[in-house]
């Protein structure tokens, strides 16, 4: 029941734990078979304000993660695992993933996660289908002829997760026919119970059958069921048995196969029973091997529940015997004498059938079983003897007894010619049997007047000694005279063992003490010869050893041997004893003894020769006793085992006391034992640090070879180490700790010695982790951006402790705070720092930076300054603009008499210094003619007000157009066309300090042809988000103001890019130089009407907007 309970709550719980984890109601549920190929539709709308990141879940595991900012991809990663990919469009919001080969593992609920919020936005569960297993069948019952009978098909559905909510159909197979129709046949609405109606005898050969299918598009249909044989009850109606015999006749201990009752009938139960007593309750009757109480009637009985009962009746019959004949009455031997009689004797046997005849003497029988003998003579005297005969297996048996007439006795003799017979102890006496012409006579021997035997023959068997002397045979008979004989017996013996004086067997005395002489004594026929074995001390049965020695220990023997008998010889043992001993201890190794420490001590062996035994024992150097044996073991060998031992021995007799000792040294070498102290604990930077090594072993040579600091696996050159060799100790001496020293110090050393642990060179390991102010780790302080764009600025740094605080200060003053503009935060990062040479990796931070939409004040220097417990630390960078400048604003003209004022604005100058190039075109020639060039750095052209101002003079007469030309290393801003338009009367004099317009415009245009030779291509790639890549160019002069947006480039890249690198800020500058579009400068071509272009010699017109037409460009 207990297992009932927990198989129900295990249910449940899944069932609980696939609905906390599916979808709700309103999202889809889809169906589909292992192997096939399903998308599952994830859509949403994608938020489209900052940073939003969504993650595809299945159940708790995620597939794939897709990054935006403000609604546009930023970084999309691979659908996980294999088999699953992305087939939507992120940036549409349909996150639609297509499955291509689904297998059970990749059933769940697959969700769509906000994960700033940790919202679902849209779902989908998976079922994968599987076969339903494979049926069972049961019924409620075995029916009898007419009743109804219940049969169930039950099976359970495979397909995961559990919760999905099918249902299972069932077919049934009968006869081999699909859901036979019919009145008898009637099926439940599932079909998983069909109702058999009105039970007939033949529907005992059905064999039902089920399959289960799950009510499903493409639903899986289960196995067939086993065959299910239906069992329809009846009878009896008729018993027979199996063989049909009805009787049987069979020999003693023959085996009666087994007998089989049977009925016409199915659920009935038989017995057999004799004489009203059961004997088992089976149809089978086996009496296997037949003995006589197996004969006898024998009853089987057919019978049901509900129905009358069936007998018939076993006949069996056991031949037998005859096994023995008994005589009445039992008398074997009659003796009578002439003319008497012997009455009736009855003959009987245990035998089925039996016949019975006697026999007799001369032509005595009868086949009766009975017989009397009357008027007794010579001639009666015989055996009378019964037989029983089996008729039917022909075996018989017999009984018999023997009548005896009685006269004598008349002589007597024996059936030997000997009178005295001589014979050996123990070997076998013929019988002597004493003889007479007699019947009916008794016969008696005695042995020195003394009766032994009343029978007629002296029977002695095996000799004994005690069986010696004379024997005399009579015979006699009931109102007859008697008569005797005499034979006399010698037996020759000994000796049979051997006795000593004193009585003892075993002598236990002292090395020196004397011994007292023993005696050796037998008893023999004829008299014992006796001798000591050894007998350099002995004379005939005495033993005399005198003072005794280690070597009088032995056995002595004293044997004892018949003359006349060889083979016939006995012996005594005594033992002598002698106590003696230790002379010495002996050890099994030399001392003194070196093992090495973890290595097993061979077994310390100390000996010593004594008796009756040594009492050894082990002692230390504190007179402790560690072992009362004389084998010392120490097992693995430890620096605290080594030191003296003492092997004592000692005789262990109470009656003899005698001491001999033995000492080892015993010496265990072991590797050293490795210590670092430090002269502080807290390492604070700028503090000084000593680390000293030292070691403790056996022997107490010590080869220092490194005292080395490492980080990671890296390995630092650190120059406060000592160098290494063969001293008392090594250190590292370090004046001032900087960041730098953080690292493990490992100290190694050896003695010759291999440690417990396998190695022979043994260390020691401190970690120095030093409390420093922050350390900033950039490569590079200067970060390029484009105005209205974005830059990403990462500054990897290292702060232990923590850092408490940070801020950043724009070059206005202005902290930098979150905004719609700035975006930062700290992460945990891995970082690399140069540590003595060596680049290392430690577990730092970066500090992420977003600029958005750049524009002029965001471009300069950044003070980031980072606070922890021990200091703060400053760090500047740089952002700088990489584009052409921005277009002078604010464009004015004024004339006075004939000089030209023009003023302008000056534009952003994209971050390098900008160059002015003021142009005139004559009577709307359309023809530049360059003017002047200022450098934006030139302050006197500008006024107070920021504005610029340049004065023209010596301007030939006509109405002229003017324009700005703006231009950087980077490229040139649009021309732009000042409104007004002006007109000289008569040439004069220029206002300015430039005299002469041709040297002033010459100065110019050399700077001018110096900014424009080179087509600069910039190529910065900045590994963090964004890669910017600038290119210039210049246009023909057929096309200057063409489609200029194609020729100026900006391209953006993220963290997506194959080449994103967030360990560095930047990679690489690259710069091309092209002259292809200057070739005109060198050739100045000034065209058919430009007479007042500079020549080469002074200053040309840039070729570069020669051709211009007016009105290009108005501000």
């Amino acid at each position: 029941m207990e297992l009932y309970f927990s198989i129900c709550i295990w249910m449940y719980l899944q069932v609980l734990i696939d609905s906390c984890l599916g979808c709700p109601a309103s999202f889809p549920r889809l169906f589909q078979r292992e192997n096939d190929i399903i998308k599952l539709t994830l859509k949403t709308t994608v938020n489209t304000q900052g940073v939003i990141s969504y993650q595809i879940m299945k159940d708790r595991t995620n597939l794939m993660s897709i990054d935006f900012y403000n609604g546009e991809v930023m970084q999309q990663e691979s659908c996980q695992p294999a088999d699953c990919t992305f087939s939507g469009n992120a940036a549409n919001g349909d996150f639609s993933i297509t499955l291509s080969n689904v297998q059970r593992a990749s059933a769940g609920t697959y969700k769509l996660i906000m994960m700033q919020t940790n919202d679902e936005k849209a779902c989908a569960t998976l079922f994968v289908l599987g076969s339903p297993d494979q049926p069972s069948l049961s019924s409620n019952k075995d029916p009898s002829i007419g009743e109804s009978v219940i049969v169930t098909c039950s099976s359970t559905s495979t397909t995961t997760p559990k919760n999905h909510g099918l249902s299972l159909s069932y077919t049934w197979t009968i006869y081999g026919q699909t859901n036979p129709a019919g009145t008898r046949y009637t099926y439940s609405a599932s079909g998983h119970q069909l109702t058999i109606s009105i039970v007939q005898k033949t529907d005992n050969t059905i064999v039902l059958k089920c399959s289960a299918t799950e009510v499903v598009t493409n639903g899986y249909t289960s196995s067939e069921s086993l065959g299910f044989p239906f069992n329809v009850l009846y009878g009896p109606d008729s018993v027979s048995f199996s063989p049909a015999a009805t009787s049987y006749e069979k020999a003693l201990n023959s085996v009666l196969d087994p007998v089989t009752c049977q009925a016409d009938c199915n659920g009935c139960s038989f017995s057999w029973s004799r004489e009203h007593t059961t004997i088992v309750n089976t149809g089978v009757l086996s009496l296997k091997t037949l003995s006589v109480d197996k004969a006898g009637q024998y009853t089987c009985t057919a019978s049901r529940t509900g129905a009358a009962r069936r007998d018939k009746t076993l006949s069996i019959a056991v031949i037998h015997g005859p096994s023995s004949v008994s005589l009445i009455p039992a008398d074997i031997l009659y003796t009578v004498g002439i003319g008497r009689a012997i009455g009736t004797v009855t003959c009987s046997a245990h035998c089925w059938p039996c016949s019975y005849t006697w026999t007799g003497p001369g032509s005595f029988s009868s086949s009766e079983p009975t017989i009397s003998l009357q008027g007794i003579t010579n001639l009666s005297v015989g055996r009378y003897t019964c037989t029983a005969t089996n008729e039917r297996s022909s075996v018989s048996s017999y009984a018999y007894f023997d009548v005896n007439v009685l006269y004598g006795p008349d002589s007597i003799t024996f059936n030997t010619s000997l009178s005295t017979i001589r014979q050996k102890e123990g070997s076998l006496f013929l019988p002597v049997e004493c003889q007479s012409d007699c019947i009916g006579c008794t016969f008696t021997w005695n042995k020195d007047g003394v009766p032994l035997t009343r029978t007629a023959i002296l029977d002695l068997a095996t000799l004994h000694k005690s069986e010696a002397g004379v024997y005399s045979c009579t015979t006699s008979r009931e109102g007859a005279r008697s008569m005797n004989k005499q034979l006399e017996i010698q037996v020759i013996y000994g000796p049979d063992h051997v006795a000593v004086l004193p009585a003892n067997t075993l002598y236990v005395l002292n090395d020196g003490n004397t011994m007292d002489s023993v005696v050796c004594s037998s008893d023999c026929f004829p008299e014992c010869s006796l001798m000591w074995v050894p007998s350099l001390l002995s004379n005939q049965g005495n033993l005399s050893l005198g003072v005794l020695h280690k070597e009088s220990t032995g056995v002595y023997t004293c044997v004892a041997s018949n003359p006349e008998w060889s083979e016939k010889y006995v012996n005594v043992t005594i033992t002598v004893r002698v106590r003696y001993g230790p002379d010495s201890a002996l050890l099994n190794v030399a001392s003194p003894f070196t093992v090495t420490e973890a290595e097993y001590i061979q077994s310390l062996e100390c000996t010593s020769d004594c008796w009756p035994g040594c009492r050894l024992k082990w002692m230390n150097a504190a007179n402790v006793t560690l072992q009362n044996t004389g084998t010392l073991a120490l097992g693995k060998g430890t620096r605290v085992k080594s030191g003296l031992y003492v092997c004592v021995s000692e005789n262990n007799a109470e009656e003899y006391k005698k001491i001999a000792h033995a000492s080892l040294m015993l010496i265990v070498e072991y590797a050293p034992d490795v210590f670092i102290s430090q002269s502080i604990t807290v390492w604070t930077e700028n503090t000084p640090l000593d680390l000293l090594c030292k070691a403790s072993g056996v022997p107490a040579v010590y080869n220092y070879t490194g005292f080395v600091q490492r980080v990671g696996a890296v390995v630092i050159p650190n120059s406060h180490a000592e160098h290494p060799g063969v001293k008392e100790s090594i250190s590292v001496n370090i004046p001032s700790l900087q960041l730098q020293d953080t690292g493990t110090y490992t100290c190694n050393v050896q003695n010759g010695i291999t440690g417990v642990n396998k190695q022979l060179v043994q260390t020691a390991s401190q970690r120095i982790d030093v409390r420093a102010s922050p350390k900033f780790l950039v490569k590079e302080c200067n970060f390029a951006g484009e105005p209205s764009g974005s830059i990403i600025i990462a500054i990897p740094f290292v702060s232990v402790p923590e850092y408490s605080s940070y801020s950043v200060l724009r070059h206005d003053g202005q902290p930098v705070s979150m905004n719609g503009k700035y975006t930062m935060h700290i992460k945990n990062d891995f970082v690399n720092a140069v540590f003595y040479g060596k680049q290392v990796t430690l577990v730092g931070n970066v500090l992420n930076m977003i600029i958005t939409d750049l524009s002029e004040e965001e471009f300069g220097e950044y003070n980031i300054q980072i606070t922890n417990d021990i200091n703060t630390a400053n760090f500047s960078i740089n952002v700088m603009a990489t584009s052409r400048p921005f277009p002078a604003t604010e464009l004015t003209i004024k004339s006075v008499n004939d000089t030209v004022t023009l003023e302008w604005k000056k534009g952003f100058n994209g971050g390098d210094e900008q160059t002015f190039v003021l142009q005139t075109s004559l009577n709307s020639e359309g023809v530049w003619m360059n003017r002047t060039t200022i450098l934006e750095s030139e302050s006197k052209y500008v006024k107070n007000t920021g504005r610029y101002q340049v004065n023209l003079t010596n301007l030939a007469p006509g109405k002229y157009s003017a324009r700005l030309v703006t231009l950087n290393s980077k490229g040139a801003a649009d021309p732009i066309t000042f409104k007004e338009t002006f007109e000289v009367m008569e040439l004069n004099t220029e206002a300015t300090s430039r005299t002469n317009v041709v040297p002033v415009i010459g100065g110019s245009v050399a700077g001018i042809v110096t900014s424009l030779v080179l087509v600069i291509v910039i190529l910065f790639v900045i590994r963090r988000k964004y890669t910017c890549v600038c290119s210039c160019k210049l246009a023909k002069r057929e096309d200057l103001y063409k489609n200029t947006s194609n020729d100026q480039r900006m391209y953006t890249h993220g963290v997506a890019e194959s080449g994103y690198n967030a360990a560095q800020t930047y990679e690489a500058i690259s710069m091309t130089t092209n002259t292809q579009f200057y070739d005109a400068l060198k050739n100045g071509d000034n065209g058919a009407n430009n007479s007042d272009m500079l020549n080469e010699a002074s200053a040309k017109p840039l070729p570069y907007y020669g051709n211009v037409k007016k009105g290009d460009t108005t501000l």
